[in-house]
């Protein structure tokens, strides 16, 4: 009965865990925690109680929906972007990927023709190298915790757009919203669920400035 389930803290379970393979699934109700370490446990729709090690299943338990999530805001393959723009209040970085056919060649076994890429920055024509740096600076910003006040009202100080040549969607939006001294909240797809440190910001901005100064910038970050 439900009242019996209860005393297992199985009515309703403390924790419900789906696990799934290639071809099979388990779905398995957790409850309360015996002083030797084991805990409840059942079976959806089955009456019977056992239990298992909670060791084996500390690390799934302890986690939080932020630990699970993907951390980088939008890391877009660079051969699937046309171009990029960062907009704050005192600038703008517009980047642009030209791709034009290289002369006097042929389309080879797989149709495809050759092309050149040219790597440009508010109009300024920048060496492949740097550019990709300042790409990775770019893509491989990372939320650093969930935002504790999603309703934060909607004023953005900094948007980065993409826009892509492959995909559903071509023009993406990164809206940062001054959040406090050290975070922004991020606005993706209408809604603010993550803070970024204003520090990764800044390292991207001066990754924008050293490039189109000529300057090698010394912090660059993975994505």
């Amino acid at each position: 009965t439900q009242s019996q389930l209860a005393t297992y803290g199985l009515a309703p379970a403390k924790s419900t865990l789906v696990m799934k393979d290639g071809k099979n699934t388990l779905d398995i109700e957790l409850g309360d925690k015996l002083p030797n370490g084991n805990m409840y446990a059942k079976l959806p729709g089955k009456a019977s109680v056992f239990t298992v090690s909670y060791s084996d299943f500390q690390s799934i338990l302890s986690e939080t929906p932020f630990d699970l999530l993907d951390k980088f805001l939008l890391i877009p393959n660079i051969d699937a972007v046309d171009g990029f723009s960062i907009k704050t209040p005192t600038d703008t970085y517009t980047a642009v990927i030209s791709r034009v056919p290289e002369k006097g060649t042929k389309a080879g076994s797989s149709g495809k023709t050759p092309t050149k890429t040219t790597y440009i920055i508010n109009g300024k024509t920048v060496q492949t190298g740097p550019f990709k740096n300042f790409y990775q600076t770019v893509i491989g910003l990372l939320a650093d915790s969930p935002n504790p006040n999603p309703n934060i009202a909607f004023n953005p100080e900094i948007t980065i757009t993409f826009h892509l040549n492959k995909g559903p969607q071509h023009t993406y939006h990164e809206y940062l919203v001054p959040y406090n001294r050290n975070f922004y909240a991020v606005f993706l797809g209408g809604s603010s669920q993550l803070l970024l440190d204003r520090g990764q910001v800044k390292t991207m901005l001066t990754s924008a400035q050293d490039l189109l100064s000529g300057k090698s910038s010394s912090s660059t970050t993975g994505g």
